[in-house]
């Protein structure tokens, strides 16, 4: 467990780091690789959820979800160039308090210890809480870090570096996630003044993986207790009290006194006489470890932080096969195997023999894409791993729904992996080891002008390649409204007129028995001027009326026989008006 409602990142003492870099920087700084001890319970229950876990195993009966997840991870750090150890809790630990759907058993973890030892990695089991076991492997320069969410590591003394997944681990980001959360103890110190004893106090008043605290803490309270001129004090007596038990009432005044300082209104209850736990707090302040020489001669340890695979691989590959990837091709595998293998031998390869391992273990490089700290190489499984024919029979057969069917051994062809460039250049000569040539910057040119056409007729040539067809969409043509004819509007005189001469006016006409209509009227092609003198008689445009009113010799007879002829005014298409004179008519 974690101490209660306390976060790493809110001290601003966690940072993000790439696996690869930072194995990589190591590795150049020290000649070895990245040391990792595992907090194991801290995998085991960060890990996919308890749901999902039974929903897997009601899907596929006989999966383990939960150590298929924890053997991606080991894969993908052993081929990082990552040395890891797991440590198991022992008898001695405290009583935890874990949630209820976490259960923790040794039947539990038998398979993951079986697992680990085919990976050919370390384990080791703990006399007490796990967490402290490795808090002790740091302190003893055996690891450069630990890989846990459980802060209860900061008050175990030292100055632990903390290793925390960086989101979430489900699925994929448990599997091959490039980016953790590093923070230490030194840092917080450096940074936030949280020194063991704070983290002590914090402990017993808010709460941890052994004690729920005191009535009434919680992370926003105990900040505000903390600002408290005496909280040093307190502090100091109660990391004494573990040695001397008499110091607790002393404790149990001080805290009282900066309780009713902080919170006059009672938000905190005062600690009773039986608070803390003795037994809780010495198992906080000195908790269960394995002795120092123990732990500087540990035997999983002593033929070395790891196993080559190439030994019992018939026996490997039964376990690996049988328990996890059932679905898929037996050449899983090797695939997973191999860059672990051939990252172990050309790190340990003597500088004199580097030549010799590009055609000893069929290596093929090509150039990098990126400017990146890994390279991708193409080599030969037979060649890494020679048993892994040894490890597929002639005769090999499988249950396939409730019958055996035989499978065809598998071709092991050349694979894909990728490796740090600081191990490949442990391995092989400088000269075949992968670079990252950049291009060059190419500088914008301006384009000379392009000079004018020669003559006339290439003026207007274009080249084939660069014309460009566009067609023209047809265009919506708008409805054209229909032209009426000019309209007339025929008024009588209000003079009597028995005659009218207009044989002298082109706009003036006289009407008679002989007058066909429209057919002497002009309407297409008018005078530009009127000569009429004003007058305010309105202008006739309507012929078609007219006519049909004087249709036939009898019509215009009727029609003129009671007043004189009536003349019509041709009128200029953009004047709106015509005048008659009036003194010119007889």
């Amino acid at each position: 467990m974690v101490l209660r409602g306390f976060s790493v990142s809110e001290t601003g003492a966690a940072e993000t780091r790439s696996i690869s870099k930072w194995s990589t920087q190591h590795f150049e700084a020290t000649g070895r690789p990245l040391r990792i001890v595992i907090d194991q319970a801290n995998w085991w229950y960060r890990n996919i959820t308890a749901e999902r876990d039974a929903e897997i195993k009601t899907k596929s009966p006989g999966s383990h979800p939960r150590e298929k997840r924890i053997m991606e991870r080991i894969i993908y750090l052993l081929r990082m160039n990552i040395q890891l150890l797991f440590v198991f809790d022992g008898p001695s630990k405290p009583p935890k308090q874990w949630p209820t759907e976490y259960s923790y058993s040794e039947s539990n973890i038998r398979l993951l210890k079986e697992l680990l030892d085919q990976l050919g990695v370390p384990r080791h089991d703990a006399p007490g809480e796990s967490v402290a076991e490795c808090v002790r492997l740091q302190e003893l320069g055996i690891v450069d870090a630990i890989w846990t969410d459980n802060t209860d590591a900061l008050m175990f003394g030292g100055s632990p570096t903390l290793v925390q997944f960086h989101k979430k681990p489900e699925g994929d980001q448990f599997k091959n996630s490039n980016i953790v959360v590093v923070s230490s103890a030194a840092r917080m110190k450096e940074r936030a003044n949280l020194t063991r004893e704070w983290f002590l106090m914090y402990a017993t008043l808010v709460g941890c993986g052994y004690t729920s605290g005191l009535d009434g803490f919680n992370a926003t309270r105990f900040f505000r207790f903390a600002q408290h001129g005496c909280f040093q004090a307190a502090a100091n007596l109660l990391a004494v009290a573990v040695e001397t038990p008499l110091v607790l009432s002393k404790w149990r005044i001080v805290v009282t006194g900066i309780i009713n300082s902080t919170f006059p209104n009672g938000e905190v209850a005062a600690p009773p006489k039986t608070f803390p736990d003795l037994n809780v707090l010495k198992g906080c302040c000195h908790p269960t470890v394995s002795p120092d020489d123990v732990l500087q001669d540990l035997p999983c340890l002593r033929d070395g932080w790891f196993r080559p695979y190439g030994p019992d691989m018939l026996s490997r590959y039964r376990f690996l096969l049988n328990n996890f990837n059932t679905q898929i091709h037996e050449s899983w595998i090797a695939r997973d195997l191999v860059p672990i293998e051939l990252n172990h031998l050309l790190r340990e390869t003597p500088p004199g023999e580097k030549a010799k391992n590009r055609v000893r273990f069929g290596i093929e490089t090509r150039a990098k894409r990126r400017d990146t700290l890994d390279s991708t190489i193409t080599v030969d499984p037979i060649k890494v791993i020679p048993e892994l024919l040894s490890a597929f029979p002639s005769e090999m057969y499988r249950v396939v729904n409730g019958s055996r069917v035989k499978v065809e051994p598998p071709i092991f062809r050349p694979e894909e992996m990728d490796l740090l460039d600081c191990v490949l250049r442990r391995g092989l000569p400088d000269d075949e080891v992968p670079k990252h040539v950049p291009k060059p910057l190419e500088v914008a040119r301006r384009r000379p002008p392009v000079p004018p056409p020669k003559n006339e007729a290439s003026r207007n040539f274009q080249r084939a390649s660069k014309r460009i067809f566009t067609p023209e969409r047809p265009q919506k043509q708008k409805p054209k409204l229909s032209v009426l004819p000019p309209l007339n509007t025929h008024l009588p005189l209000p003079l009597p007129i028995h005659d009218m001469d207009t044989s002298n006016s082109p706009t003036c006409i006289h009407f008679h028995e002989a007058l066909t209509l429209p057919g002497e009227l002009d309407w297409h092609n008018p005078p530009l001027t009127s000569p009429l003198p004003t007058s305010p008689l309105p202008v006739s445009r309507r012929a078609d009326v007219l006519a049909s009113k004087l249709s036939g010799p009898e019509g215009r007879k009727q029609s003129i026989a009671m007043s004189s002829p009536l003349p019509i005014i041709k009128q200029p298409a953009w004047d709106h008006s015509a005048v008659i004179d009036l003194n010119d008519l007889d």
